[in-house]
């Protein structure tokens, strides 16, 4: 069940890749929609993790609302969904173009069934990956009807089917960074709560099983600051299992660096204490802070 709440990361279940929002949501003027891999692209002055995420809206009648958690533009059909020869999809707010003689909101709304088909309400085409998935250069993204081109070479009728990836992202909060030393570093550190009410080391986020949690660092203001999570390690408790599987150390990638885990099968009820790494500006030592993680049953 869509949870209109949550963002999602919308993954082509052939290519791998994720759907994004042109320029990572970053640039009004870019309307576009492609399909990347996560860390494509992560030297640009624009990269930014969150123009993967998408929250999804549904309407009560079968069709949702599919916007960009950076751009707040909404995913649409090319021509609003009326004009079959046009195979586009973009990303646009609700009321542009709204004198274009096809404009309709419908061309806004679209279907997501149980095997991953993400279906136009107007066109009634799929969502597809570009060469089906099949081809890892091509970025683009299309709405066709699933049998169109089917004596392609490339062909895959999986390349419609699209897994929905439920994403938390927990930012790892700062402030004062170059004040920051090892001893002190609670003091200037916080993940947007009262410290007042909780301490960091009883910080708390609720996750469910198969939820894709991500940690990024900011500063509060915003400066030309960069905080890298380098790494996140569970901590060694007897008896509790590890909630992101393998050793417990989960390694940071990107530009600046985040981390990522997914919460595994078979560990509901868990509730446990992970040491989030991080430097400022990619030098220095390795700063610590030790919150909580509790996975619903």
């Amino acid at each position: 069940m869509i949870d209109q709440t949550s963002y999602y990361r919308i993954q082509n279940q052939v290519s791998g890749m994720f759907l994004l929002a042109g320029s990572w949501g970053k640039v009004p003027s870019d309307k576009l929609v492609w399909q990347y891999a996560l860390t494509d692209g992560d030297t640009n002055i624009n990269y930014d993790p969150d123009g993967f995420l998408w929250q999804i809206i549904p309407d009560n009648n079968g069709f949702n609302r599919i916007i960009n958690k950076v751009s707040g533009f909404e995913l649409l059909a090319g021509s609003w969904g009326k004009v079959p020869s046009d195979k586009h999809v973009w990303q646009y707010a609700l009321t542009d173009g709204n004198t274009n003689a096809n404009y309709d909101p419908d061309g806004f709304l679209w279907s997501i069934d149980d095997q991953g088909n993400i279906r136009n309400k107007v066109s009634g085409f799929g969502l597809l990956a570009g060469s089906w998935g099949t081809v890892p250069s091509d970025k683009k993204v299309w709405q066709y009807s699933p049998t169109d081109d089917n004596g392609n070479p490339a062909y895959n009728p999986n390349g419609f089917l699209w897994k929905l990836v439920p994403t938390i992202t927990l930012y790892v909060d700062a402030a004062n960074a170059t004040s920051l030393t090892p001893r002190t570093v609670d003091d200037y550190c916080s993940f947007g709560q009262d410290k007042s009410q909780t301490t960091n080391e009883n910080f708390s986020i609720s996750v469910n099983v198969g939820d894709e949690v991500i940690w990024r660092g900011e500063t509060t203001p915003a400066s030309s600051n960069i905080i890298d999570i380098t790494q996140v390690k569970k901590e060694n408790v007897p008896g509790s299992s590890n909630v992101f599987g393998g050793n417990g150390i989960l390694q940071g990638s990107g530009n600046p660096e985040t981390v990522t885990g997914t919460v595994q099968a078979g560990t509901g009820g868990e509730d446990e204490t992970y040491t989030i790494f991080f430097k400022v500006n990619g030098t220095g030592p390795n700063f610590k802070i030790d919150p909580r993680i509790s996975v619903n049953n």
